[in-house]
C-alpha cells in the first residue's frame, strides 16, 4: 500500500507463540479473539505479534507505555474474488497519558516512512485505504473516541520476501483437486 497512511503491523511469527510473563490482552478480548481462531491458536500470540511488528516497523516499543491491555477491535478479510487474500486483526494500544506520546527509540525496518501520532482531525483528507478508514470508523464507535492520537505511517513500496499470500485460484485448485492416494 505505498503512498497510503496505514497502521503498523504484519504477520504472526513462530516466536510470537512463546510464553511471556505478561498477558497483553484482557480476558474479555482474549475470549472474543479465541472464538475466531482455531482451537490450537492462542490469542496472546496475536497481541505479541502486534507489539513486535510495531517495534520492527517504527522502532517504537509500546509495551512499556501501555495503560492496561491491548484491545482487540476489528478483523478485516479481503473478499474471495480478489487474487491476494489477507486475514487481518487490529488492536488498539492505549498508552499512559502524558503531554507527549512515546517516541521511537531507533529505526524501524524501513517499511514505514515517518511514523507519527495523528489526531483524527489531522487524518482528514489524508490518503487512507478503505480498510484503514473502515477500522477507524469502527473504532470511533468505541474506545478510540476518547484517545485522539493514533500511530500511523506512510507505507513504502517493498518487495514481498515472505511466504506467498493466499491466492484465490490456488485455493480453488486445491479444493477441487482429487485426494491423492498414499499408496506407493
Amino acid at each position: 500500500m505505498p503512498g497510503y497512511l496505514v497502521f503498523p503491523g504484519g504477520r504472526v511469527e513462530r516466536s510470537d507463540g512463546h510464553a511471556s510473563e505478561k498477558d497483553y490482552l484482557s480476558a474479555a478480548c482474549a475470549q472474543t479473539l479465541q472464538a475466531e481462531l482455531c482451537p490450537a491458536s492462542r490469542p496472546q500470540t496475536f497481541a505479541r505479534a502486534a507489539l513486535r511488528e510495531c517495534v520492527e516497523e517504527t522502532g517504537l516499543d509500546l509495551a512499556p507505555h501501555l495503560d492496561g491491555h491491548l484491545n482487540y477491535i476489528a478483523r478485516a478479510i479481503t473478499p474471495p474474488h480478489l487474487s491476494i487474500r489477507y486475514d487481518t486483526r487490529f488492536f488498539l494500544a492505549i498508552v499512559v497519558p502524558s503531554a507527549e506520546p512515546p517516541l521511537s527509540q531507533g529505526q524501524g525496518d524501513g517499511e514505514l516512512l515517518q511514523p507519527d501520532w495523528f489526531s483524527l482531525d489531522r487524518l482528514a483528507g489524508q490518503p487512507l485505504h478503505h480498510v484503514t478508514q473502515a477500522v477507524l470508523n469502527h473504532g470511533l464507535q468505541g474506545d478510540w473516541a476518547s484517545h485522539p492520537r493514533l500511530l500511523i505511517a506512510d507505507r513504502v513500496p517493498k518487495r514481498w520476501t515472505g511466504s506467498a499470500p493466499l491466492r484465490s485460484r490456488h485455493l480453488k485448485a486445491a479444493q477441487s483437486a482429487p485426494a491423492k492416494s498414499s499408496r506407493s
